[in-house]
């Protein structure tokens, strides 16, 4: 079960977008054939980023979770269909060739509960992807066949800076409906088993 912090422990989050084992494993799977070095994002820790919140202590943190509380928004498909290289910052990606209607709204209206809530907002402009190598050096984009994603929640994910590189782990799930009343645990309802597997 993980630890869901004590009012004064200060938490490193993050709040994303968390695919499943078959998601995860095709993104991978791509990554290898198509990536031709880095240090490349370890399968079980693939995600897109949504808002990074830093070092998040325990007024900040019940500020946040009201947000999951009054959160709205449509579950989505997400068609993962590009690999690309941005040379200067040496990041291979994968990321949607379009993005939905659907995932700009909900990010439109996160960052405005973020500000509302005095919580960090990205400065730089949404460009939803998902991080596949860093240190990569500069390669082909491609064009690939699409890994359809469903996407029906937003996750609260702690952070650790562990020597071997980070860790990640689920803290809370927030379900995408139309209607919300209350920010719910992992599962709707159910506790997160522990770390991100």
């Amino acid at each position: 079960m993980p630890d869901k912090g004590s009012d004064g422990e200060t938490q490193r989050l993050f709040l994303a977008l968390w695919p499943g084992a078959a998601v995860r494993g095709a993104v991978a799977h791509l990554a290898r054939r198509l990536v031709p070095d880095g240090r490349r994002v370890p399968t079980q820790n693939l995600h897109i980023t949504l808002a990074f919140l830093g070092d998040v202590t325990g007024d900040a943190r019940s500020r946040m979770l009201a947000i999951g509380a009054n959160l709205t928004g449509s579950a989505f498909a997400l068609e993962l269909d590009r690999i690309g290289c941005w040379p200067r910052r040496r990041i291979s990606w994968i990321a949607p060739s379009q993005t939905p209607a659907t995932l700009t709204r909900l990010n439109r209206k996160l960052r405005e509960q973020l500000r509302t809530a005095c919580l960090p907002v990205p400065k730089r402009r949404f460009v939803p992807h998902m991080t596949l190598a860093r240190g990569s050096a500069p390669h082909a984009f491609h064009n690939v066949t699409p890994v359809v994603w469903s996407i029906d929640r937003i996750t609260v994910v702690r952070s650790y800076l562990d020597p071997g590189g980070a860790r990640y782990e689920i803290l809370y799930e927030w379900p995408l409906q139309r209607v919300n009343t209350k920010g719910w645990p992992s599962g709707g309802g159910r506790m997160p088993s522990g770390n991100v597997e």
